[in-house]
C-alpha cells in the first residue's frame, strides 16, 4: 500500500463490508477521508493503482471528481516583457461508476503545465483520468495574455486570476483575459466543496500540486512559473436528503387529536416540528409537543390553534437540512 493520510470526520460506524469504509491497495499517495456514517471519500494525490479488497459503502457505487493539470505562465519572448498567467484545469464529476472487488484501476493525475519555449504559442496541463473517464488540463498564459481553463489566468499585470470556474482579471498593460469554464470548480460540483482550478495571479507563483490551479504571470521572459497537478477524488454515492411525502392539511373537531406525518430519505436523520399561528405570517417557532422530534406529530386540537401552520426540519448526519412544506389545522366546533 502506498503513503496515506487518515482524516476523520463525523459520526457513526466506520466498518468495511458494505456498510462503511473500503478497503484497498494503492501504489501512490493518497487520503482516505472518513465523512461518517458509513460515507468516505479518497483522494488520490500521485498516480497509481487501485485494487479494492472490499467495497464497504462503495459497492453501491462511488462518484469520481476529476481535476487536470493547470496551464504554466506564458513566453512573450521579442513581443513583451509581460507574461499571461496560466488557466485552471477542467474539472469533471462523474456519478454512480460501478467498481468491483479485485480489479485494477489505473489513476493518472495530470501534471502541471510548463512555460512554453517560444512566444505566442501553449501549453497545456495534463489529463487526469480514473474509474474509465477523464478530465484534460488547460492552457498556459501567452505573450500579454492569460490562459483559458477550469477558471481563467489573469493577463499581464491583473490583480487576480479567475476562481470557480471565472474569467481572470484584465491588468494596467493589456491582453486579454483567461476564460473559465463558467461552472463551479468545486469538489463533485457542490457549493460546500473544496475549491479546485483557480487560475494564475500575476504574482509569479507556481500552481500547488493537487490543486489544478495555474501558474501566475510573471515580468521578464528570464523567469517562469508552472501549473499544479490535478487530483482525483472519489466518494461513496451518498443517499440524498429529500422529503417524500409531505405533511397534509388536516381537520379536526375541537380537542380532538390531530396528526402531521412527514416521510423523508437520507443519512441518519433527525426531525423538528415547527408552527405559526395564524396571526403570524414569517416567524416560525419549535413545538415541543408529542413527536415533536419525530416523523410524526400529534396535537391536542385545542380551539386557539385553529389555522396554525405545521412544517417539519429535516437534518441528515452531515448537517444538511430541508424543510417540509407547511400544513394547516382546520379546528370545527
Amino acid at each position: 500500500m502506498g503513503d496515506c493520510y487518515i482524516i476523520r470526520r463525523g459520526g457513526g460506524s466506520a466498518s468495511a463490508g458494505g456498510t462503511g469504509l473500503p478497503e484497498f491497495d494503492y501504489d501512490g499517495v493518497y487520503q482516505l477521508i472518513d465523512d461518517g456514517y458509513g460515507d468516505w471519500r479518497i483522494k488520490f494525490l500521485t498516480s497509481g493503482v487501485i485494487i479494492f479488497t472490499k467495497l464497504g459503502s462503495g459497492a453501491k457505487g462511488i462518484d469520481v471528481f476529476l481535476v487536470g493539470g493547470g496551464g504554466g505562465c506564458g513566453n512573450a519572448n521579442s513581443v513583451s516583457d509581460y507574461l499571461g498567467a496560466g488557466g485552471g484545469g477542467y474539472t469533471k464529476t462523474t456519478r454512480q461508476i460501478t467498481i468491483q472487488e479485485g480489479v485494477k484501476y489505473r489513476i493518472e493525475i495530470g501534471a502541471g503545465g510548463t512555460k512554453p519555449n517560444a512566444s505566442n504559442t501553449q501549453t497545456r496541463g495534463g489529463t487526469t483520468s480514473a474509474f474509465n473517464t477523464y478530465v484534460e488540463g488547460w492552457y498556459s498564459g501567452k505573450s500579454v495574455s492569460g490562459g483559458d481553463g477550469g477558471s481563467g489566468g489573469a493577463s499581464t499585470n491583473g490583480t487576480t486570476g479567475g476562481t470557480d470556474g471565472g474569467d481572470g482579471s484584465v491588468g494596467k498593460m493589456g491582453g486579454q483575459a483567461g476564460k473559465g469554464q463558467g461552472t463551479t470548480t468545486r469538489e463533485f460540483g457542490e457549493a460546500s466543496g473544496d475549491l479546485y482550478a483557480s487560475g494564475g495571479y500575476w504574482d509569479s507563483r507556481d500552481g500547488a500540486d493537487n490543486t489544478g490551479n495555474g501558474g501566475g504571470g510573471v515580468y521578464l521572459n528570464s523567469k517562469t512559473s508552472t501549473g499544479g497537478s490535478g487530483i482525483v477524488v472519489i466518494r461513496n454515492v451518498r443517499k440524498e436528503l429529500k422529503i417524500t411525502q409531505q405533511p397534509t392539511d388536516v381537520t379536526v373537531s375541537e380537542n380532538g387529536e390531530a396528526v402531521f406525518t412527514v416521510k423523508a430519505e437520507g443519512t441518519e436523520l433527525s426531525y423538528q416540528w415547527q408552527f405559526q399561528p395564524a396571526s403570524i405570517t414569517t416567524e416560525w417557532s419549535n413545538t415541543s409537543v408529542t413527536g415533536a422530534t419525530t416523523s410524526r406529530l400529534t396535537i391536542v386540537a385545542s380551539a386557539y390553534r385553529n389555522g396554525y401552520k405545521y412544517r417539519c426540519v429535516i437534518t441528515d448526519g452531515h448537517g444538511n437540512s430541508i424543510t417540509s412544506l407547511p400544513a394547516v389545522l382546520t379546528i370545527t366546533a
